[in-house]
């Protein structure tokens, strides 16, 4: 793990991206009037991902697995969204019996875990079958399994969350399998900043912001309930006892554990790394 601080001399005001569903919600609420020290800009996790490649943003809500595998990103070490055992946000389901998995179809909103994906099934269920990403939701209420050629699909967040299992042969949560192997939070998303930049103590005031959201989580959760079809009180048992937004050294163990089991498993190519960036503000070390 790389420890990264900036090479200029004076903060920017930074333009932060981020994405507004379910698992993101406790980074990101309140983030247009809270955070003035920056200037935030929504979008779709595409263009997030698009902003960061182009330098339209200097920060971005970014899924983890696939900030890994850049190395011109570093991660903000104040919050990020990660969960331990089984979380329903990352469910495997096959039409058939696992051994005959070949093609898998990820959900548009994927999260970056067509890693993580192939990496459960090659350590749980033997098989390295062709991934394929989804143009479309794969909304159960919506999406035609039934004749869709895919004999399997990776559904996250929402889709995850609804989806009736019993409908399949075969059904895995994909968190609770990393854990069963590993014993270690798995880290879902985190802030990322291009790793030149010094923003001073904006990882600071993202972390702040996901305290507050974290001690106002019933509030916030009868706010957001009908926008996310849920109600509000399965929306804060979920939130209270699924996504954790510490960064500690367990999760960034996590995050090591991760890139050691890609890497070993010629799952990506290149060296995948975590950056930190340590502010000039209010410097920080975490893990080793």
């Amino acid at each position: 793990m790389a420890v990264t601080s900036s090479q200029s001399s004076s903060a920017v005001r930074a333009r932060v991206g981020y994405f507004e569903d379910l698992i993101a919600l406790p980074l990101t609420f309140g983030i247009e009037t809270n955070l003035r020290s920056a200037n935030p800009r929504r979008k779709t996790m595409d263009e997030v991902r698009e902003g960061l490649e182009t330098s339209e943003l200097e920060v971005a809500l970014y899924p983890t697995m696939e900030m890994v595998l850049n190395p011109h990103l570093a991660m903000f070490p104040s919050a990020a969204i990660s969960v331990l055992g089984p979380s329903n946000l990352f469910i495997l389901v096959s039409k058939g019996f696992p051994g005959e998995i070949q093609r898998v179809l990820i959900d548009a909103e994927d999260y970056g875990c067509a890693s993580f994906s192939q990496l459960m099934m090659v350590q749980k269920l033997r098989v390295r079958p062709e991934l394929f990403r989804s143009e479309v939701s794969l909304n159960p209420a919506e999406f035609d399994f039934k004749n869709d050629p895919h004999d399997a699909y990776v559904l996250t967040g929402l889709n995850a969350l609804f989806v009736r299992k019993a409908a399949f042969a075969f059904s895995m949560d994909l968190t609770q399998a990393w854990y069963d192997l590993t014993g270690l939070p798995f880290m879902v998303l985190s802030w990322a900043v291009r790793k030149a930049l010094n923003v001073g103590a904006l990882d600071r005031d993202l972390g702040d912001l996901a305290k507050r959201n974290n001690a106002d989580v019933t509030n916030i959760c009868k706010r957001e309930a009908d926008r996310l079809k849920i109600p509000a009180a399965s929306l804060e048992a979920f939130l209270s006892r699924t996504l954790r937004i510490a960064v500690g050294p367990q999760e960034v163990t996590g995050v090591r554990r991760y890139i050691k089991e890609i890497t070993s498993g010629n799952l990506v190519e290149g060296q995948p790394t975590l950056n930190v960036y340590q502010s000039q503000a209010a410097p920080q070390r975490i893990g080793r």
